[in-house]
């Protein structure tokens, strides 16, 4: 599997006692010889398998679907770093989507963001390029 270009995103957000982090590399694939939208390297270890690379997924067709053409490209997972206690779903969702992101030159105009008021991730419905 050759890597088409590599992203990572790590985010730390504390207020007060609430604290948010994630931790996470990723590589761009073809998806061409029939791979999942999402894989990962064997020595990925997870808070909680199931829960995370449903996370994972969600993040990484949020930003290829923010990207043209990017239908026959798939997310490698090359290193996840979490907290039991401080990445949730989201968190780990939005960290992902970012990763992802950073793989492309192009950026769209619209991204998820982190809503300091509300200790919210904000995931807007659209996305399109400038």
């Amino acid at each position: 599997m050759v890597a088409l270009s590599i992203g990572s995103y790590r985010l730390i957000e504390q207020i007060e006692s609430w604290a948010a982090f994630a931790e996470i590399s990723v590589s761009i694939v073809d998806r061409a010889d029939g791979r999942p939208l999402v894989s990962f390297d064997e020595v990925v270890q997870f808070v909680d398998r199931d829960r995370d690379i449903v996370s994972i997924e969600f993040g990484a067709t949020y930003a290829l679907d923010s990207i043209p053409n990017t239908d026959r490209l798939g997310v490698f997972v090359r290193k996840l770093v979490t907290q039991p206690v401080d990445t949730s779903s989201i968190t780990l969702a939005y960290a992902t989507c970012h990763a992802v992101l950073a793989c492309f030159k192009e950026s769209p105009v619209i991204v998820p963001y982190f809503d300091r008021n509300s200790r919210s991730f904000v995931f807007p419905s659209s996305s399109p390029i400038d």
